[in-house]
């Protein structure tokens, strides 16, 4: 269960010079990441660097409001993809220019600095007050020990003659995870928080929806043949959470401005996921919706007036949708038909995915036999004994990073590193789950959606490299950080209600 953070005691109580000595670190340590990011700005003709003069600004609100800080990770994280890309010789989006998540040059990347200020505003303010807040849930635990693992393979693996650079790009994800969780948790100070994620959600998520409908009718809708995709592939899983959002908006009674403009939103993001034509797309909805609406008719029994309907119209519009559309092997609208046909009777495109695919999975389990107990460690390219057609002049690093991630943290951490990645998403299952009996609205709101977004990040994490997708690690992040919190109001609620019955027994 993802509890409350629970003070440190004593970690800088009554010992000034240790509160001295980390507000000077941290002061050192931002004086050396902002003149590191300055410079290398200088040098770079990145689009983000037109940020640069917002840097002191930012700087100044962060100190009055640091939960700013996991509002702008989370922001950058919906908006900006990791790598440019081009559509059939036009220009993708221009999010994709914005290099949030990538280095040019530089040590750390923007989200990374982003972060680490972050962490240290944590520190200072601990520090000032005396007290350190951290997370000490089971789901805090597995991730400490899941990461210690990490940090095993990248040695093993660079000790082994992996590439530091390559090996870093790899443990990157989980570090993200790790510190947007931290600092969410810790920073996170009330429910207009948790709102104001929601919000982030609708907008950043929305504004991309109607970037990929503008793409899809401007000029993919005319092109022969379609392109096969105009959005990156971590959209599928951050489109998949908005659905279920305004789903779970009108379950859970939200009325509000939250919950039109969402639903205003919706059949963009519909168009936009079948103009986009990514296979876990669709299954990634589905399943959410699923997990979202059967968690809250068994937790929430007051809710289930609302999610009856929904339940029932969801089966209405598939039995019509999918008889007609199962044998379309093209059209836009045809794509969610697609995507589930593909499981059981793909066509030529799906057929030649799915042997890539098996092919890869097969040279994956053989590397993980000849691993040893450790596995291969980070930052060492994949053995492909078996024959596979060679797509590495497209995507350089699916020599290190293939499809199935489940197969990589096995190949790379060995049985133990694979365990406890289970054991991790388990425990935030569970954590996310407890939380849907809330009897606020919002929180159980947060606990069935980070439910959902927990099964997106699976199901992309074993199909289309979702576990090492820095974008989506932050996002998942922020949302796990979100139960953490909402957890602790949700038991301080309880505390104060108890409070009078218990006077009055006493």
């Amino acid at each position: 269960m993802m509890t409350a953070p629970a003070s440190v005691a004593g970690q800088f109580k009554d010992d000034h010079r240790v509160r001295v000595a980390v507000v000077g670190i941290a002061l050192v340590a931002g004086g050396v990441l902002g003149g590191r990011l300055v410079g290398s700005a200088a040098m770079s003709t990145n689009a983000f660097v037109l940020l640069i003069p917002l840097v002191p600004l930012f700087l100044v609100a962060v100190r009055r409001r640091p939960r700013l800080t996991v509002f702008v990770a989370l922001a950058c994280a919906l908006l900006f993809e990791q790598y440019p890309y081009e559509i059939s010789g036009h220009s993708g989006p221009f999010t994709a220019y914005v290099a949030a998540f990538r280095s040019n040059g530089m040590v750390l990347l923007p989200i990374e600095l982003i972060l680490i200020l972050a962490v240290l505003v944590c520190l200072m303010k601990a520090a000032v007050a005396g007290s350190l807040e951290l997370p000490r849930s089971a789901f805090s635990k597995a991730l400490g020990a899941f990461l210690f693992l990490c940090f095993i393979g990248f040695f093993v693996g660079y000790s082994r003659g992996g590439d530091f650079n390559i090996a870093l790009w790899e443990v990157r994800p989980f570090l993200l995870l790790a510190t947007t969780y931290f600092i969410t948790t810790i920073l996170l100070k009330n429910r207009d928080s948790i709102r104001t994620v929601l919000w982030l959600i609708v907008i950043c998520t929305g504004f991309k929806a109607l970037m990929g409908t503008y793409m899809f009718f401007s000029f993919a809708r005319a092109m022969n043949p379609r392109p096969e995709s105009l959005l990156a592939h971590e959209e599928s899983v951050f489109f998949g959470i908005l659905v279920v959002l305004t789903v779970g908006l009108w379950v859970y009674g939200e009325r509000g401005l939250l919950r039109r403009v969402a639903t205003a939103l919706l059949p963009f993001v519909i168009i936009a996921t079948m103009a986009n034509s990514r296979r876990t797309a669709w299954p990634i909805i589905m399943l959410g919706l699923v997990a979202f609406l059967t968690i809250t008719w068994v937790t929430q029994p007051t809710k289930r007036r609302a999610v009856g309907p929904v339940l029932a119209l969801l089966a209405v519009i598939s039995a019509v949708y999918f008889p007609l559309y199962w044998n379309k092997t093209g059209g836009t609208v045809a794509q969610p038909a697609r995507a589930v046909r593909s499981t059981v009777s793909p066509d030529a495109r799906d057929e030649s995915s799915n042997l890539y695919r098996e092919q890869e999975n097969a040279n994956l389990e053989l590397n993980i036999q000849g691993a040893g107990p450790l596995g291969t460690g980070f930052g060492r390219p994949i053995a492909y004994v078996l024959p596979i057609v060679d797509v590495s002049s497209f995507d350089p690093m699916i020599k290190f990073i293939p499809h199935n991630g489940g197969l990589w943290i096995w190949m790379r951490l060995g049985l133990q590193g694979e365990m406890m990645f289970w054991i991790l998403l388990g425990t935030a299952l569970i954590g996310a789950a407890r939380l849907v009996r809330s009897v606020d609205p919002l929180i159980a709101l947060m606990g069935s959606l980070t439910v959902a977004a927990l099964i997106a990040y699976i199901l992309q994490g074993y199909q289309d490299l979702g576990f090492a997708n820095m974008r989506v690690a932050v996002v998942i992040g922020c949302l796990l950080g979100c139960v953490a919190a909402a957890s602790r109001f949700d038991k301080q609620d309880a505390n104060t209600d108890s409070r009078p019955r218990e006077m009055a027994t006493t």
